[in-house]
């Protein structure tokens, strides 16, 4: 059977997210989405640089207003996020993560770096460039055939 790049990164993309799911639901967290882990490792990195708000998400994550109020009220219910009243104006929510939250994300990347060295076992330093060369190829020939599809 004729091997398909498509096929292939789907099902190691599955067996990541396997992975993570698997991680989460030890930690007592489930129903957990892509986007919403995203945005508790962006919280995880932010937070400590200083506060961070909604349009903040809003902005670097380049979604709605709307979207982003749900995927925040989402975590709020899984008890990961807090919105704590910003001294000065009642209108501000300083968003932070809950300590179950800082635990999940500390074992993520825990998880993320014995994954990473599971993935690299055995494959020579040689056969990690080539690979990261092909992938940066796939990704310019995706992101420009896009473009020349917008285009006609």
């Amino acid at each position: 059977m004729e091997r398909h790049i498509g096929r292939e990164i789907r099902g190691l993309s599955n067996l990541i997210k396997r992975r993570i799911d698997s991680q989460a639901a030890k930690l007592g967290i489930e129903d957990m989405t892509g986007v919403q882990g995203w945005l508790l490792h962006y919280l995880d990195r932010r937070t400590p640089e200083g506060r961070v708000f909604q349009r903040d998400i809003e902005e670097d994550f380049d979604i709605r207003r709307s979207t982003a109020t749900v995927m925040l009220q989402q975590l709020e219910r899984k008890g990961l996020i807090e919105r704590l009243p910003v001294a000065g104006d009642a209108r501000l929510k300083s968003i932070v993560l809950t300590e179950k939250a800082a635990r999940f994300c500390r074992a993520l990347h825990e998880d993320r770096d014995r994954m990473e060295a599971t993935m690299r076992k055995g494959v020579a330093p040689e056969e990690l460039a080539a690979f990261f060369t092909v992938t940066d190829k796939i990704r310019d020939n995706l992101e420009n055939c896009e473009e020349s599809e917008d285009n006609e």
